[in-house]
């Protein structure tokens, strides 16, 4: 922790005392938390009693102190008197890195005093490879890193590399920083300002050896735009340094990352999760103001190395980077709106013999979203109608209509459309900025299909929430009813109590069926019931008599929020219990969740399992959903025996129809997650059956 500067220095302790033999008397030192600092994994025999992060003014009184205070865990203690012999001896045993890597400017100060010419203190490293600058950057000690970079022989030094191919630069970007603090932002920024001005070149910045990420790299995951603006300063105006950023900005990671898919990467799910956050109890307004903070500096981030990245002057020359990287720069501009900068990409990438994919979707951990989905992310409704133009202008050319129908309705991994996406956030206008516009404009003029189904089964109507409702229902009314239900005008139910009707309980079931339909009616339920058969026709006792059951979304979900009950959240892989005022958060109800809350409102009254057990029930079940259970059989049966069950490493992490584990979210979603594990065990079982070598005939 770094302590706030203060008039007077605490005076100092008084050495131990020692024995004869040299070792200290008293028992062996322990990590005691009171202690300012203790020793880390550096050198685990070196500790400290005397810790200050501001630069104090040195005395002669004050170094000797240090230097009695400065001791090794063995027992030996300093005097102010040393030799360059015993100095060499202790101060390269990791002293000399514990001072500088907590910022103890005192000792570091007095060290490099008695030890200015000795190259083996000075440049010797742990077993990390790691010299005192090295500690001094990551720990943002900016007081002890100046006093350092001050010594020649350090500061010829500055890009040395440690055993993992990190220089101090490299290190100093990399330690994170928390969120919304920008105290720490800033002392992050004066540390690389301060190796930047002392001559660290940012093109070495680089873990050659570790993952492969540059300084940009780890700039983009924190969000730090002051730093990237620094970094980025120290480019100059030279056209040629301009070229050679492009071309380190163009650098991946072991991943197969730019520094711009991090920074995007970083800001859409901040974004996303900003609203989902409200679901939290404890989510203050502080702390929406901290997270919508922080969602603009790495907006800021991302913006900053997209406009360095793509050097919008030199690619209207023809000058574009490698075809990976333009196609993540034209997603994520896209999410930006910078629709100068897509129109340029979009116009000069063919001079310049490059072919884009419009529907290219190979960015890591985007789950296979377009262009279009990221523009719609972005709210960039004016983007988004500029890429289905093009689009549409390439499938004439082409002659090729069906090829701009299918980027238009390209799904990510989870099936998710454009047009779902567009519904999806039109629920969150104030974060995203999408309102139905857009949605409007993809079904009305660029063919996008409403009624497609995503992983679990649900069309994009499904999304769709008043004026939108009113909106499809004028423009096509077959969008809510899907062509495969055969009886449009029959009704659905999700629930069905079958009475057993006996001459001797007929009174009995009659009384029943009365109270638990007014019930249910109370509770704001719809309720049909089949007429008892005629006490004298006996012969129809044995069909008994039917109570069905259902209601509408808006009383489930206003039960749902009373007993706090779990629903799916958008664009999330996850339950939260809902509650008032955040119902756009979650997903539309699926024919689960309504049999659920159904069955929770009838059990809260009746006792159905005893009403069996009795034989006033024949049985009590949910009903079949036609439209989610065709969703399954659709999937299932698509692909049924592939040849290739895995081909890809992703298939066993996401879904795809041409894998085996096609269908499974479509599964859990409607029968539970139980059965979709035992079908995922089956066919993983079944798969490794088959792949199983065959017994060689002798």
């Amino acid at each position: 922790m770094d302590k706030s500067p203060s008039p007077a220095s605490p005076p100092p302790r008084p050495p131990q005392p020692l024995d004869g033999g040299g070792a200290a008397a008293s028992a062996p030192h322990s990590h005691d938390k009171s202690a300012p600092f203790a020793a880390n994994a550096y050198d685990e025999d070196a500790i400290y009693e005397q810790k200050s992060t501001v630069e104090p003014a040195v005395t002669e009184e004050t170094v000797q102190s240090d230097i009695s205070g400065l001791k090794i865990s063995r027992g030996f203690t300093f005097s102010q008197n040393l030799d360059k012999n015993s100095a060499t001896k202790f101060f390269s045993k990791g002293v000399f890195h514990e001072a500088a890597l907590h910022g103890a400017y005192r000792q570091v100060e007095m060290i490099l005093r008695k030890c200015a010419d000795l190259r083996e203190v000075l440049m010797s490293k742990d077993q990390t490879g790691r010299t005192a600058i090295h500690g001094a950057a990551y720990n943002m000690e900016y007081a002890t890193l100046q006093l350092l970079l001050e010594n020649p022989i350090l500061q010829e030094e500055i890009d040395s590399k440690d055993f993992f191919g990190c220089n101090a630069l490299l290190l100093a970007a990399m330690r994170p920083v928390a969120t919304g603090s920008i105290e720490a932002s800033e002392k992050k920024r004066k540390c690389i300002a301060l190796l930047l001005e002392k001559g660290s070149k940012p093109q070495l910045a680089c873990a050659v050896k570790g993952d492969g990420s540059t300084i940009f790299h780890w700039l983009a995951q924190h969000g730090l735009s002051t730093c990237v603006e620094e970094v980025l300063r120290n480019r100059g105006e030279d056209a040629a340094k301009a070229g050679d950023f492009q071309e380190f900005l163009s650098l991946t990671d072991s991943q197969g990352r730019l520094a711009i898919d991090i920074a995007g990467h970083e800001a859409v799910s901040c974004a996303v999760l900003v609203e989902q956050e409200k679901l939290n109890r404890d989510f203050t307004k502080q702390k929406e103001k901290i997270s919508r903070l922080n969602v603009a500096n790495l907006k800021e981030t991302l913006r900053l190395l997209v406009k360095n990245t793509a050097l919008a002057d030199r690619m209207e020359k023809g000058c574009f980077p490698n075809k990976r990287t333009t196609q993540s720069l034209l997603t994520w501009a896209c999410f930006l709106g910078e629709k100068e900068l897509v129109d340029i990409i979009l116009t000069n990438a063919s001079k310049a013999g490059l072919r884009l994919d419009l529907a290219w979707a190979k960015i890591p951990e985007q789950r296979g979203r377009t262009c279009l989905h990221f523009a719609l992310l972005g709210g960039c409704t004016t983007t988004a109608s500029v890429l289905l133009e093009r689009s549409r202008e390439l499938a004439k050319s082409a002659r090729e209509i069906r090829q701009h129908a299918a980027f238009v309705n390209a799904a990510d991994q989870y099936g998710t459309t454009a047009v779902h996406l567009s519904l999806m956030l039109a629920n969150f206008p104030q974060r995203f900025g999408n309102d139905v516009s857009s949605a409007k404009l993809l079904i009305s003029k660029f063919s996008g299909n409403p009624s497609k189904l995503d992983e679990a089964g649900r069309t994009a109507t499904l999304y769709a929430r008043e004026e939108m409702q009113m909106w499809l229902r004028q423009h096509r009314e077959d969008y809510f009813m899907p062509r495969h239900v055969k009886d449009k005008k029959s009704p659905t139910y999700d629930w069905v109590l079958q009475f057993r009707v006996t001459e001797s309980n007929y009174s009995l079931v009659e009384q029943y069926m009365r109270r638990i339909a007014e019930y249910v009616e109370s509770r704001g339920l719809i309720c049909h019931s089949t007429s008892l058969p005629n006490r004298q026709d006996k012969k129809k006792f044995a069909a008994g008599s039917l109570l069905m059951l259902t209601a509408n979304n808006s009383t489930l979900r206003k039960y749902a929020a009373q007993t706090s009950f779990p629903l799916p959240v958008i664009m999330q892989r996850r339950r939260s219990p809902c509650r008032d005022g955040v119902q756009h958060v979650f997903e539309p109800l699926m024919s689960r969740q309504r049999i659920e809350l159904i069955g929770k409102i009838l059990l809260e009254k009746f006792d159905l399992p005893v009403m069996r057990g009795s034989g006033m029930l024949k049985d009590f079940f949910p009903m079949h959903e036609e439209c989610e259970k065709y969703a399954i059989e659709k999937i299932w049966t698509h692909n049924f025996i592939p040849i290739f069950p895995w081909r890809r490493f992703s298939d066993f992490l996401y879904e795809s129809e041409k894998s085996s584990q096609s269908g499974l979210t479509r599964i859990a979603a409607y029968f539970g997650e139980k059965k979709a594990f035992y079908f995922a065990f089956t066919c993983t079982y079944t798969v490794y059956l088959v792949s199983l070598p065959r017994k060689q005939k002798l």
